[in-house]
């Protein structure tokens, strides 16, 4: 889901800085997927992610299907009814299409736990349905910006893992061989 992936991932770009190695808030991830379990009304004893996305799979499917990658393309935003949430981009439509379907699955979840919080009045019910035309520009301008403070790590496979943030952003980026591989931005 892209609002767990964006926790985890301003989690650990906040901990670089003052760490050796990726950490994520463990209890806070937990207790993300226990949010989303009881939106889904859906208990289970492991607490695993895996039981609220096996009780959704059909509808994820679905959407998955409703999205093929369009040829060529070589990145995704992510909007969930009038908000930019994520931006993926690679530097190929080869590595991309091998993703494509994980990417498009995590944002069929995340929309379908905001629609499950919408219903239960913990969320607002968005205005309208459409992005604001500036959105992408203004996220790209802040991750731009966010890249002079960011922090450069040797990734936990090759080439290097880049962190960055500033308000309304966190970003990460593998690079390899000054190449940037993948680049996700979230809000």
């Amino acid at each position: 889901d892209y609002s767990l992936r964006s926790m985890v991932a301003e989690q650990v770009t906040r901990n670089a800085p003052s760490a050796s190695r990726f950490e994520a808030d463990q209890y806070a991830v937990w207790n993300e997927i226990g949010v989303w379990q009881a939106r889904a009304v859906d208990h289970s004893s492991t607490q695993a992610l895996h039981d609220v996305y096996q009780r959704e799979q059909p509808s994820v499917d679905y959407l998955v299907r409703a999205f093929p990658m369009p040829a060529g393309t070589r990145g995704v935003a992510i909007g969930l009814f009038n908000r930019l949430v994520g931006l993926d981009l690679f530097d190929s439509a080869e590595t991309l299409e091998r993703q494509w379907p994980r990417l498009v699955a995590s944002a069929a979840s995340a929309l379908l736990d905001q629609q499950r919080a919408i219903d239960a009045g913990v969320a607002p019910k968005p205005a309208h349905r459409r992005l604001d035309s500036g959105a992408l520009d203004r996220m790209l301008s802040r991750a731009a910006s966010a890249l002079t403070d960011a922090t450069v790590t040797p990734s936990v496979g090759l080439g290097r893992d880049v962190r960055f943030s500033a308000p309304k952003i966190v970003g990460t980026a593998l690079v390899h061989d000054r190449r940037a591989i993948h680049v996700a931005l979230f809000r």
